[in-house]
């Protein structure tokens, strides 16, 4: 059963969540004054730059940077928008302007934009690839894989390229070709995280347990990415390996204590393979807290206390679940199972 294929389109569009680890919140906070202070600085002086020099394109572009560092989307559109009435040419600001885009969800402007660029003379592989990935998101599978011929013709040892041919023969399923070209990607760049778990995704897939090599092979890269944790975490669940899909998980919650779905899995292995329903109820607390509208959690601790015979504790939780998540299914049995019980 292919259960990965929605993380692994997430990750691909970058529509991935940001995972904050390794600090303390109030060394996070710390680092983000010492990051917006400098930013500060450098807007300060470029701004004085620009001041002095109205017509130079590099320093509208290197403020446009800035502020899209910054969150200011708008702020970085007209300075982007100014460097290229500047210099039309350049394709570096086509390629900011796309992705200021994106960040401000004008999907359709960025790829239009992107097409137009890729109608100049040799235009460059990271911007083929950018809009390889693009017309991916449309769907528009022949279109991507055009763009991404041309960014291995123009650079041949672009490993990002050579990963986004793979996820295209993925998507047509194509499976061989796809293990193959995110093999070429390895080769081009072995500390390149992204083809291992493509590559671990793939064998998870088909229950082959390469898959842990693979995600493995990302972790020796990047320790505590969290998406080859969870991956493998999942894949150890899968195969009923669960003492490595709890510590997986539980390592994840070292450095992640604000994952809902690690704990929402300890629970679930509680609940439906170890039987063992304090345990259940106990993660699910731990789901709900972090995240309050998890439905499911509450389904499950619902769940547990109904096995272990507290049907008032499981009733509230259905009903909470029902709140969130109206005429979701196992919450509306669990509330007639409760119905036909003997109190």
């Amino acid at each position: 059963m292919k259960i990965f294929g929605i993380v692994r389109r997430i990750m691909l569009m970058s529509a991935v969540i940001v995972f904050f680890a390794g600090c303390s919140g109030r060394e996070q906070e710390k680092s983000g004054e010492d990051k917006s202070a400098e930013a500060i600085d450098s807007l300060e002086m470029l701004s004085q730059q620009i001041a002095a020099d109205t017509n130079n394109a590099s320093l509208y572009y290197k403020r446009a940077k800035y502020y899209r560092n910054e969150n200011r989307a708008n702020d970085a559109l007209r300075d982007v928008s100014r460097a290229m009435q500047l210099d039309p040419d350049k394709e570096a600001y086509f390629v900011l302007l796309s992705d200021i885009y994106q960040d401000m969800n004008k999907y359709e402007d960025a790829l239009d934009l992107l097409r137009r660029m890729s109608e100049r003379e040799q235009p460059s592989s990271p911007a083929l690839v950018k809009l390889a990935k693009l017309e991916m998101a449309f769907d528009n599978h022949r279109k991507a894989t055009r763009q991404i011929n041309r960014a291995i013709e123009a650079e041949p040892d672009n490993p990002e390229a050579w990963f986004i041919k793979g996820y295209i023969y993925e998507e047509q399923n194509n499976t061989e070709e796809a293990i193959k070209h995110y093999l070429r990607a390895i080769d081009k760049d072995a500390d390149f995280v992204d083809p291992f778990i493509n590559l671990g995704i793939l064998y998870s897939d088909r229950g082959n347990d390469r898959a842990i090599d693979y995600f493995n092979g990302a972790l020796n890269i990047s320790p505590e990415n969290v998406n080859a944790l969870y991956l493998l975490a999942m894949y150890y669940q899968q195969q009923e390996m669960f003492e490595k899909a709890e510590s997986t998980y539980q390592n994840i919650i070292s450095f992640n204590p604000d994952y809902p779905h690690s704990y929402f899995n300890i629970g679930y292995i509680a609940l439906v393979h170890q039987e063992d329903y304090e345990k259940a109820i106990a993660y699910m607390d731990k789901a709900i807290e972090v995240q309050p509208a998890f439905y499911q959690a509450y389904y499950n601790r619902g769940y547990a206390h109904e096995l272990s015979g507290k049907y008032q504790q499981a009733r509230d939780d259905y009903r909470k679940a029902l709140q969130i998540m109206p005429n979701y299914e196992k919450a509306v049995e669990g509330m007639n199972r409760l119905d036909n019980k003997i109190y």
